[in-house]
């Protein structure tokens, strides 16, 4: 299934993100009874550190019995974090590790790694905050219940969303999301050490050489042998004879222009992104445009 990144617990639901089973722990020592209370407090930023160990399954509406498929595809991941330091390893080799400034999301299957913003960013956390206090999202509380055998405030959140809240500490241990079909993609805690110290080698993470490095919502990558076969309608693939230093390759893009096929190559390097966009030559004369900050040049080359 199509995966997303949940970070800070219920930090991403009033943007609607899929969740993929990230769970980040917020301690607070107070007591909160409302529910818009017991929420804001969950969200509240404090250094905290831990080791826990956490299961994400889809499960079927309520009522409907687990099948056995399902329970057997069960993910586990084991989760590390100290203070705005959180590194998650999945069982399939995909790896999520947020420094405090960018999200890194490693994806093995596609050989890439995804780039965001922190889920620790001051700025998210204020509006995380200001969403829930202003009244933005719809919450009901649930019957308690209990998560990694620690009791446990439970909302729904805009009827979409569960959240089991630690009743001592304030600690998300628990998320379910409900899906179109009626089936929830649920994230759980099974065992968490408050306190734990992290290996220092679980809070760092380097992607793997040669791994391209894309941003976050743009559509991944296709690979080499794709590309060239598209490229083909005009001539080959097209590349940049000149960049400046510490540029490179990201990788290709599929792009559609006038109901034509193309590619958009991007490079990235520490000035930005320059994107080279190539397809079937549409007859269109040497044009040089610019607008703000940005630059755009186009020509016609052979057939592209």
């Amino acid at each position: 299934p199509k995966r997303g990144v949940v970070v800070n617990g219920a930090a991403r639901l009033a943007k609607g993100m899929p969740a993929m089973g990230i769970l980040l722990c917020l301690a607070l020592p107070a007591r909160a009874e409302e529910p818009v209370q017991i929420l804001a407090r969950s969200l509240e930023p404090l250094d905290t550190t831990y080791i826990g160990t956490q299961v994400t399954v889809t499960l079927p509406p309520p009522g409907r019995p687990a099948p056995r498929a399902a329970m057997r595809n069960a993910q586990m991941q084991r989760v590390f974090r100290k203070g705005n330091r959180l590194r998650v390893n999945f069982t399939n080799g995909q790896v999520a590790f947020d420094d405090g400034s960018r999200l890194l999301v490693y994806l093995p299957t596609m050989n890439i790694v995804e780039t965001s913003g922190s889920a620790f960013e001051p700025r998210k956390m204020r509006q995380q905050l200001m969403a829930v206090r202003a009244g933005r999202m719809e919450i009901e509380q649930l019957p308690d219940d209990t998560v990694a055998g620690r009791a446990c405030y439970v909302l729904r959140l805009n009827k979409r969303r569960q959240v089991w809240i630690d009743k001592e500490n304030y600690l998300q241990l628990r998320q379910d999301v409900l899906r179109p079909n009626g089936s929830r993609l649920s994230t759980a805690f099974r065992s968490i050490e408050l306190d734990a110290e992290p290996p220092a080698a679980m809070l760092a993470y380097v992607p793997p050489p040669g791994v391209p490095v894309v941003e976050g919502g743009f559509r991944r990558p296709i690979p080499a042998d794709r590309a060239a076969q598209i490229a083909a309608a005009w001539g080959g693939l097209l590349r940049l004879r000149q960049l400046p230093p510490g540029y490179e390759l990201r990788g290709y893009f599929q792009h559609r222009y006038s109901n034509r096929e193309g590619l958009a190559a991007v490079y990235d390097g520490p000035a930005g992104v320059v994107t080279l966009f190539q397809g079937p030559a549409l007859g269109k004369v040497a044009m040089r445009r610019r607008s703000g900050k940005l630059t755009v040049l186009s020509q016609q080359i052979g057939q592209a």
